[in-house]
């Protein structure tokens, strides 16, 4: 009797129970869709040993039968072998690890369990690509997986190279589509990848970050231990590194050893260390002159399946994983002409390292080496215009414009008026040529000595002129947004806000519209769209308007080659108000603050 009929079955009875087991979800971005391939290998190389966790697709368990109990089937499990003559034919025929010479791990069996398919499914896992006309993979319709933990033993004798290889066919063909990631002591050393033939690893037992498979397809995302980036952009420049912990070791001296724990009191050790060191090292000038930051910050981040993440607080970290993050701060008024860094962080082990220059118009990839230590950054962004805050004027609404000139010889025009009615003679004559000048001055000076004073009955603008005059003030927020420091952003917000209300707006923006990213740091918005206002009124003691305000927000943030981006939407009430023939900011209260969708 087949396996696929035998497990029927098994399958129907514990369906009840899988469909109230839930799943994971995962974010990174699928490209060759092995992370929603029918079955995943999660590959772990120890000191000791291989350990797999495999999730293997229902109607691929045929492939796998040796690895299912005898106590799983209702009938014909007495023609079976034993379980540990199953697991000697599936270590040599099923999921293989050989060592160099071809001789086959021997495989336990740890873990056997129904569970539904850890999801790692993104927006695009199952659309068109619009490019290529294919369909991005998507895991399969049916979510129930037979999960097994194999342990592979090395027996004392740890190999320098291993092989993997998937069940196939006298042809050499795989049997099951498989994808895999594989860790070498808490190191990733690919990314999801097919496994669909032998992959052969070669160890690096005193530093797993460079164990490598022979296949150089076979590999992950952040292949160096040290880079660098120059951020050049309207307010600031900066100076990132990422250069893992293990690598910054001998400059340091922290004495680490292979597999080593960092708990948050070594972290902070040696956060403390890197920054001090690195803010001396690889000077910056800025415009041919050598500067100095003005702020640091410091992160300890650990290499995973999707990026490289910031380790939160109190949680340990595998020295053999975990980077230090770095960056200096430079601020600027404008962006610069040229930024030159020299590197002077060369060793036996470093001989060159990669480096990218990031600025408004893209990233440009360079690097340096001991022989040619200088990367630059120089302006060549021939149509950038470096932003600057713009007055939003009234043109005049709410005022009554008072020529006092033209009134005054309008008044004298009507007494001689009034003279010339009584008069006689020359006093009449003199009184007549006196009205005639009046109201010609009056005339031709309208425009001069006018003063303007609040109309009594002035109305506030109507929604589309409101609407317009808000979304200006948000782009100056914006614009005052970019400076690095407090103190510069609560200057430039002067000329956004009213001279009464401006540390309040300042501290409520602060704290509301605030786009935060990972790093901890504030991500620079990049487009205003739909700003509308609704419940639109007048502000009592003075002239303008209040109204509820909602408008989306599209922000971005880099930090060590990674760019953040955050879509947010925006609910609040507003103030604004006329001061000094201008549109400003006399109050504002965020109610809400969401990405779209949410």
């Amino acid at each position: 009797m087949c396996i696929c009929h035998r497990l029927t079955t098994f399958f129907a009875v514990v369906v009840a129970v899988l469909a109230v087991v839930g799943s994971a979800s995962a974010d990174y971005m699928p490209f060759n869709g092995s992370e929603v391939a029918p079955n995943i290998a999660e590959i772990r190389v120890g000191n000791d040993g291989v350990r797999i966790g495999l999730e293997i697709f229902v109607a691929d368990a045929k492939w796998f039968e040796d690895l299912i109990p005898d106590s799983w089937f209702k009938e014909g499990a007495t023609a079976r072998a034993n379980q540990d003559e199953r697991l000697d034919k599936f270590a040599e025929t099923g999921l293989t690890v050989r060592r160099k010479d071809g001789t086959a791990l021997p495989v336990s069996l740890e873990t056997i369990e129904t569970r539904m398919r850890v999801d790692r499914t993104n927006a695009l896992s199952g659309q068109r690509d619009p490019v290529t006309g294919r369909t991005f993979p998507k895991p399969p319709d049916d979510p129930r997986v037979l999960y097994v933990e194999l342990f592979y033993d090395f027996q004392g004798d740890r190999p320098d190279v291993i092989e993997f290889a998937p069940p196939s066919d006298t042809g050499g063909l795989p049997l099951a589509t498989i994808g895999m990631m594989v860790f070498d002591r808490e190191v990733p050393v690919i990314n999801f990848r097919y496994l669909s033939g032998p992959a052969r690893l070669t160890l690096n037992w005193s530093d797993p970050w460079y164990s490598r498979f022979d296949n150089p397809n076979l590999t992950r995302h952040h292949k160096s231990g040290t880079t660098t980036y120059l951020y050049v952009e309207p307010r600031e420049v900066r100076h990132e590194t990422l250069i893992r912990v293990r690598d910054l070791d001998p400059w340091l001296g922290l004495g680490l050893e292979t597999g080593e724990v960092l708990d948050s009191e070594v972290q902070d050790v040696i956060k403390a260390q890197a920054v001090e060191f690195l803010t001396g090292r690889n000077p910056l000038r800025i415009d041919g002159k050598a500067v100095q930051s003005e702020a640091q910050q410091v992160e300890i981040l650990r290499i995973n399946t999707k990026a490289l993440e910031i380790v939160g607080s109190g949680t340990s970290v595998s020295g053999d994983a975990a980077f230090v993050g770095v960056i200096l701060s430079f601020p600027v008024v404008e962006i610069p002409d040229r930024v030159q860094v020299t590197w002077d962080m060369f060793d036996e082990q470093t001989v060159k390292i990669s480096a990218t220059a990031i600025d408004p118009a893209g990233p440009f990839l360079t690097g340096a080496s001991a022989d040619d230590p200088e990367f630059d950054w120089k302006n060549h962004l021939r149509s950038y215009k470096n932003p600057h805050i713009a007055a939003v004027p009234t043109g005049g609404m709410g005022k009554l414009r008072i020529p006092i000139l033209t009134v005054a010889l309008a008044l004298a025009a009507l007494c001689a008026a009034v003279l010339a009615i009584r008069g006689k003679g020359l006093g009449r004559k003199v009184a007549a040529v006196a009205v005639v000048a009046g109201l010609a001055g009056s005339a031709l000076t309208t425009q001069v000595a006018v003063f303007d004073a609040p109309h009594p009955f002035a109305q506030p603008p109507d929604a589309a002129t409101a609407g317009s005059v808000f979304a200006a003030l948000l782009d100056n927020v914006n614009i005052a947004n970019l400076e690095v420091t407090a103190q510069a952003r609560a200057r430039e917000m002067g000329h956004v806000a009213t001279k009464a209300s401006v540390s309040e707006v300042v501290a409520e923006l602060d704290r509301a519209l605030a786009i935060r990213i990972p790093s901890g740091g504030l991500a620079r918005v990049t487009s205003i769209s739909d700003p509308a206002l609704t419940e639109l009124g007048p502000v009592r003691g003075g002239y303008g308007f209040q109204a509820l305000a909602e408008w989306e927000a599209e922000a971005s943030a880099g930090h060590w080659g990674h760019n953040h981006r955050r879509l947010v939407r925006y609910r609040a009430l507003v103030e604004v108000v006329e001061q000094e023939g201008n549109w400003k900011l006399d109050g504002i209260t965020v109610i809400e603050a969401r990405a779209p969708d949410a």
